[in-house]
């Protein structure tokens, strides 16, 4: 009996720790809320990977995001230019009522998930409302992307890729409008 006694203590040990560990391991990702461009940026300094930020007001100014995080925009809008320097970002929740106005210029060997909302291109001539420069950029459901009304070769999407390492477009889902899909030398779907 002190055998299977020790046995099962063992055991239940060994779950609540697991448990525990679980419980742990999920609360370590924080979430921080921004309503400015300074404490945007400041969250996104502060953050680390797997946390999220989450806008609570509309912003207006350049982002960079070098980091693996959620950038919840919470129904917000995103008046300015946002550069990704990072894998495994997500751009969530830019919905229709704000979204983002400018462009999300991915960087090399950058990874980002779209999961969401409205993106609307800065009516730059030949550009993209999506850059993806040697990067990864996945459209998911419930996604628009409106190309700029410049009326110059605007992209929903532009691809360019590098001697070692080729953009990819990933289409999930989602809408695209105002202007070609795409412009690069690859796309997946």
């Amino acid at each position: 009996q002190t055998k299977n006694g020790s046995l099962l203590k063992g055991v239940l040990r060994f779950l609540g720790l697991a448990a525990l560990c679980s419980v742990g391991l999920s609360a370590l990702a924080e979430v921080r809320e921004a309503g400015t461009l300074d404490e945007l940026t400041s969250a996104i300094s502060a953050s680390a990977d797997g946390d999220t930020v989450k806008l609570t007001a509309a912003i207006e100014g350049a982002v960079t995001v070098d980091k693996a995080i959620t950038l919840d925009f919470n129904g917000n809008a995103v008046t300015g230019q946002i550069d990704v320097k990072s894998a495994g970002v997500v751009l969530a929740d830019a919905t229709t009522a704000g979204g983002v106005n400018g462009n999300v210029n991915l960087k090399a060997g950058a990874e980002v998930t779209v999961r969401g909302g409205r993106y609307v291109g800065a009516n730059k001539n030949y550009s993209g409302v999506f850059n993806v420069k040697a990067a990864t950029l996945t459209i998911e459901e419930g996604t628009e992307v409106v190309a700029g009304q410049s009326g110059n070769w605007d992209w929903g999407v532009y691809l360019t890729s590098s001697s070692t390492t080729r953009a990819k477009l990933v289409v999930n889902g989602g809408h695209f409008s105002n202007a070609s899909h795409y412009h690069g030398d690859m796309i997946s779907t």
